[in-house]
């Protein structure tokens, strides 16, 4: 109204995690998308300089220094990923209200291992080689005990 400009575009780095979102993938898709977008932009960026976390909070005592790393990734996915996109989600109906977002947003928050990428980050903190966390992988016996029709062709 008053010359105010809105940008909801994304960085191209979390397109996939936008789209994952805006197409209501469960939590542990939106998450593992979330990892790897981190991962990549904390790479692409200067590591740890992009969090905006300064000397200090690395090298507070019992591990104070990981928390902080991690809310500051969470800060950084809420303005770069859902504060853009979440307006667009609402007003083509894949959530009823802004809370329903927000929920969702925190369940992915929950299972995303923002942790584990944090804890590389302190290890490595120019963010080269950084990768988001492997997926775990279910035992051999848990996959080899689950029910599987034979199809037409059996």
């Amino acid at each position: 109204m008053d010359g105010d400009v809105f940008n909801r575009r994304v960085k191209h780095v979390w397109k996939r995690l936008a789209e994952a979102l805006g197409d209501g993938l469960d939590p542990t898709e939106c998450a593992y998308r979330l990892e790897k977008a981190m991962a990549q932009h904390l790479r692409q960026g200067r590591g740890i300089e992009v969090l905006g976390v300064g000397e200090h909070g690395l090298s507070d005592p019992g591990g104070l220094g990981r928390e902080r790393v991690v809310e500051a990734m969470r800060v950084l996915f809420r303005r770069d990923v859902v504060a853009r996109i979440a307006p667009l989600l609402i007003g083509r109906g894949r959530f009823k209200t802004f809370d329903d977002a927000q929920d969702f947003v925190h369940q992915v928050e929950r299972v995303a291992r923002l942790d584990t990428l944090a804890g590389a980050l302190l290890r490595r903190p120019d963010g080269m080689g950084l990768r988001r966390p492997p997926r775990p992988r279910a035992p051999t016996s848990t996959l080899l005990n689950e029910f599987a029709p034979l199809g037409d062709r059996a």
